[in-house]
């Protein structure tokens, strides 16, 4: 089992500035940056304007270059789901069913949309309120 001084589970912009900012604070234990995909830390917003126009190449998206991470010996843990947290046990059990331990957890990984499940929940925007829909239980 690996184990980390910080774990940071999320690898997107929140995840890559928390690891940024341990060493700008000259954190020195080791630190792992787990996220599910497979690419370094890059910046979303562009991704779907700049990058999908053409405009910008995906290299430009890069929070920091893989340079940037290995001079400062931050573990990328890339194309990694983490699936079960054991906060007693300090570790972390990735979709594939590596454990991971760690001292302390920085959870930067978002969330994920769920659709509604309830009477009216396939309803367009534009639909009028229908009262009809509501329940007394």
């Amino acid at each position: 089992m690996s184990r980390y001084d910080v774990l940071i589970v999320g690898a997107g912009h929140a995840g890559a500035q928390a690891a940024i900012a341990l060493r700008q604070n000259k954190f020195s234990g080791s630190i792992g940056l787990l996220g599910d995909e497979p690419e370094l830390p890059y910046e979303r917003p562009p991704l779907s304007k700049e990058y999908l126009a053409g405009d910008k190449s995906f290299e430009r998206l890069l929070i920091r270059n893989a340079a940037f991470w290995q001079e400062r010996e931050v573990t990328m843990l890339a194309g990694r789901s983490v699936v079960r947290v054991d906060p007693v046990g300090h570790s972390v059990t990735t979709m594939d069913g590596e454990t991971i331990g760690y001292g302390s957890l920085i959870w930067a990984a978002g969330g994920k949309p769920r659709r509604l499940a309830c009477a009216g929940a396939t309803l367009s925007a534009s639909t009028p309120f229908a009262p009809a829909l509501m329940s007394t239980g």
